[in-house]
């Protein structure tokens, strides 16, 4: 992670509140109320961090894009908005799993909660985008072993992203999809399992080291 998204991170970790006009280009007319109640200069803001690169956003306007209710933008801006700030969460929790022991959730008693994104395919392709990757359900299950975390741990802790598009047809199920983004330490893991090294012990596999697991 380079030190443009370190600074991002920090912002992030810190809440800074307030976004400075210096970084940001007069903003054009407020978008018709059937597109959505924002004002010209959330609109502005959103289309700032949809067209930069996540290391080069203004840390100081972090606070006031997470702020942002997704359902006042136009209807163009809301799939690209959501996406987004998955991804800025999820760099966030990476960022903060860094600084926990390697066992996150030894002698954690409350429950992780599951979160499960009902989102369309479009969406799904914009999470590709925005560095996630899809593993497949055996991986999840391999990952699932080796951490000794359940799925809604995984989301805790780590950035597992459960979405579900809705089906082509009707009368045919929901497609699953499972994501991590690609900062993520478990891909170390992934990345042995899709080597055919999946039969491993312990928490020290074949020279990666210590894995980040929940207990």
């Amino acid at each position: 992670m380079n030190r443009g998204s370190c600074v991002l991170l920090a912002a992030l970790l810190l809440g800074l509140s307030g976004a400075g006009p210096a970084w940001a280009k007069k903003a054009k007319a407020a978008a018709p109320a059937d597109l959505g109640t924002a004002d010209a200069d959330t609109i502005n803001l959103v289309e700032t961090f949809l067209a930069r690169p996540t290391s080069e956003l203004p840390p100081e306007a972090v606070p006031p894009f997470m702020a942002v209710d997704p359902a006042t933008l136009p209807v163009r801006l809301r799939e690209k908005y959501r996406v987004k700030r998955t991804e800025l969460l999820t760099l966030k929790k990476i960022n903060e799993g860094r600084q926990k022991p390697p066992l996150r959730r030894l002698g954690v008693e409350e429950t992780a909660t599951c979160e499960v994104k009902r989102e369309s395919a479009q969406f799904l392709k914009l999470m590709g985008q925005m560095g996630f990757a899809e593993i497949t359900h055996d991986e999840e299950g391999f990952l699932m072993d080796k951490t000794k975390c359940s799925e809604c741990e995984l989301q805790a802790e780590f950035s597992l992203q459960i979405v579900e598009v809705p089906p082509v047809k009707k009368g045919q199920l929901a497609e699953r999809h499972l994501l991590l983004n690609g900062n993520d330490p478990l891909w170390a893991l992934v990345g042995l399992y899709r080597q055919g090294r999946e039969k491993t012990t312990g928490t020290s596999f074949f020279g990666i080291g210590m894995q980040p697991a929940c207990r």
